[in-house]
């Protein structure tokens, strides 16, 4: 069966007190204070990206917070890979008002075609998981991705696996691994200039 299981979970703590389970040691990515944990093996691509002050706090408030969401989605697609979205939903992630997407994309060698997103901002900070997959193993891929999506808990520090910035997963091919890490990093680049952007002060018009 095509079935996430976890006989040893790793448990990664992503954010004090925030934890995600990874079906193998996940790599660590810091860029520009945002941090990126993610995993590639025979199933596809795992990864739990943290943006740190993603919304000012002042903002929270009159957030729209769909709008939002979708903005970070649309931010985060790349061009060249032709990804088409099929379904959108809104759901209740414990206490938190999340987003969850599915798309699919143009075949590539060097990434899945098929494409589970969720959204979650829990204050100020916005949690990016994602989950893709194969065409040819798509049966098992809602299974895989609710058992990683709903392993995301916000809670008091417990045992934690913190992986190293340089320790690379058992499961994951160096090279491939690069190149979502390129991919990853590149994202994580726009998208903060968008939400910089999104938010940014207007300034006051200039008194003649």
């Amino acid at each position: 069966m095509n079935r996430l299981s976890y006989a040893q979970v790793f448990s990664t703590e992503v954010y004090p007190g925030t934890t995600i389970n990874f079906p193998a040691m996940p790599e660590l990515l810091d860029t520009l204070g945002n941090t990126s944990y993610s995993l590639s093996n025979h199933d596809g691509y795992y990864a739990c990206l943290v943006m740190k002050n993603a919304v000012p706090a002042d903002k929270l408030a009159s957030l729209d917070l769909n709008k939002f969401y979708m903005t970070v989605y649309e931010t985060l697609q790349a061009p060249e890979q032709g990804c088409q979205l099929f379904n959108q939903s809104n759901i209740r992630a414990g206490d938190i008002n999340a987003a969850e997407f599915w798309s699919r994309c143009k075949p590539d060698p060097d990434f899945p075609e098929i494409r589970y997103k969720r959204l979650l901002l829990a204050g100020s900070t916005l949690y990016v998981l994602d989950h893709w997959t194969f065409t040819k193993i798509q049966s098992g891929g809602e299974e895989r991705k609710n058992s990683f999506f709903n392993s995301f808990k916000i809670k008091s520090p417990e045992k934690a696996v913190i992986p190293s910035a340089f320790e690379n997963s058992n499961g994951t091919d160096k090279t491939k691994s690069r190149k979502y890490w390129a991919y990853i990093a590149v994202a994580l680049g726009v998208l903060a200039f968008v939400l910089r952007s999104l938010f940014r002060k207007q300034k006051p018009p200039l008194k003649k």
